[in-house]
């Protein structure tokens, strides 16, 4: 597969997820994580991260519960997109807001990916500031116990 090729496709995803139709958008998210270990590049994506966060704020339970299982899945099967993925401040702001007052499952998946995008920072002080916030560990004890 080439390189044209491949940006070709992550634009393809990109432009679904932000389209009108929800249910196409939760099924190109379904999409991503499954195919995220065989096109490791679509995590590095910009347009299929601005996708996956409008999925997240404005999609339909199954959307955001699947943009947020995507996120999960791009960071683990790919370093670096864990590592653009957990760079994009706007992305803990949707994580935090499902978390908040999502789903059940969709709370579990932000949960998730959230975990996930903390390792890129395991270790450092932002890390530390952003985990011990009273705000975020409520919500967390939150989203767990409910």
């Amino acid at each position: 597969t080439t390189p044209e090729a491949i940006s070709s496709f992550c634009d393809s995803i990109a432009h679904s997820l932000q389209g009108e139709d929800q249910e196409q958008s939760a099924a190109h998210a379904f999409e991503i994580s499954e195919i995220c270990e065989a096109v490791p590049e679509i995590g590095i994506h910009a347009g299929v991260r601005t996708g996956l966060l409008h999925v997240m704020r404005h999609g339909t339970d199954d959307g955001k519960f699947w943009a947020c299982y995507a996120v999960y899945s791009m960071g683990c099967a790919n370093t670096a997109s864990k590592f653009v993925l957990g760079l994009t401040a706007s992305m803990y702001e949707a994580l935090q807001a499902l978390i908040e007052k999502g789903q059940k499952r969709v709370r579990l998946a932000a949960c998730m990916a959230l975990a996930m995008l903390s390792e890129v920072f395991s270790g450092s002080s932002a890390a530390e500031s952003f985990a011990m916030t009273e705000q975020m560990l409520e919500i967390l004890v939150g989203a767990m116990t409910v």
